[in-house]
């Protein structure tokens, strides 16, 4: 934001580790727009499998709760407890063809009780990402070797391979189980199409939004500022969603934006906490954010006790590009 725009005081590496120190005591929960579209949340799941990036949590359920969480849905849990609380929603069914987005999940994977018995119910999960016309769904699950995709076909549950066409991979951990029961097919437990019924938390929210005053746009708006929602629509759509949830962002990626797409994003982060902000400029490409909600008590004074450590490391990598390459 303009106040952050070098020559900044967060340059100054004392101050840095003193806010990083009472920053990362406080933390924050962003405010997120649910988008339980099967399309949202697919094209999540594949960036997920495309770019494997860090997880919040090395585990199946781990992928699949960032996964949501960057869709803007929240859920916790074990892999049984998503499958009790999507149950509970009416999300589960046990159709042989699911949707894109829709959430798999599967039995006796492993021996998670350590009771050597084959009788551990609901032991993994995984994405849908897409359905070719063979019925065989392609899936991305995180297992022992990390994020990787995951084929299923419960039309031929039993069939690992036809000719070139793989029907359902092996997915029981080696020396688990049945040797005849080992397929993905073979395992499935159950499937959760989520958004089918919103559940109360979700309505009360999308309730509270219709009451608030939506974002005002200016009457005059400048070339410079559609200049400025056009750069930011051009910003791929992963780094601006984790600046959105408050995630932190790649190096590599944000080498890969102009100028004006650097200083979209830097004032995105403050945006995410209602940012009372004072230049035309960043009124006006913010007032055509549905997301953004502006608190007048969040200003220059105090913003530092809004921002988060992963706001902050986002800030500074920026800001190290803005200084070599912008004016």
């Amino acid at each position: 934001m303009e106040f952050f725009k070098p020559p900044s005081p967060f340059a100054d590496s004392s101050i840095m580790v003193i806010l990083f120190t009472i920053l990362i005591s406080l933390g924050f929960a962003g405010k997120h727009t649910p988008n339980q579209s099967g399309t949202a949340i697919s094209e999540i799941a594949a960036h997920y499998l495309e770019k494997k990036p860090r997880l919040t949590m090395e585990a199946c359920n781990g992928l699949v709760l960032d996964i949501l969480s960057d869709a803007g849905i929240t859920m916790k849990g074990r892999v049984d407890s998503l499958w009790a609380q999507s149950r509970s929603q009416g999300w589960t069914h046990h159709r042989k063809t699911p949707r894109a987005g829709d959430l798999v999940f599967w039995h006796r994977t492993y021996d998670r009780n350590r009771n050597g018995k084959v009788d551990d119910q609901f032991t993994h999960i995984g994405v849908v990402i897409s359905v070719d016309a063979q019925q065989t769904a392609l899936i991305v699950h995180r297992g022992s070797k990390g994020i990787r995709p995951l084929r299923m076909n419960l039309h031929h549950p039993d069939t690992y391979k036809q000719g070139d066409h793989v029907y359902n991979d092996f997915l029981a951990a080696s020396g688990y189980g049945r040797k005849d029961e080992r397929l993905s097919g073979q395992l499935f437990a159950g499937f959760a199409t989520l958004g089918t019924h919103t559940n109360t938390t979700v309505a009360n929210t999308q309730k509270a939004r219709t009451q608030q005053p939506s974002p005002s746009t200016p009457k005059h708006v400048t070339a410079a500022s559609v200049s400025s929602v056009e750069q930011w629509q051009d910003i791929p759509p992963q780094v601006r969603r984790r600046v959105q949830l408050g995630r932190g962002v790649l190096s590599g990626r944000l080498r890969q934006l102009n100028c004006e797409q650097l200083w979209a994003l830097r004032n995105a982060i403050f945006a995410r906490h209602g940012f009372h902000f004072q230049t035309a400029r960043a009124q006006q490409l913010f007032s055509t954010m549905t997301w953004y909600q502006k608190n007048v008590s969040v200003t220059q004074k105090t913003a530092a006790g809004y921002l988060t450590s992963l706001d902050y490391e986002n800030i500074e990598m920026i800001m190290r590009l803005e200084h070599r390459r912008c004016e």
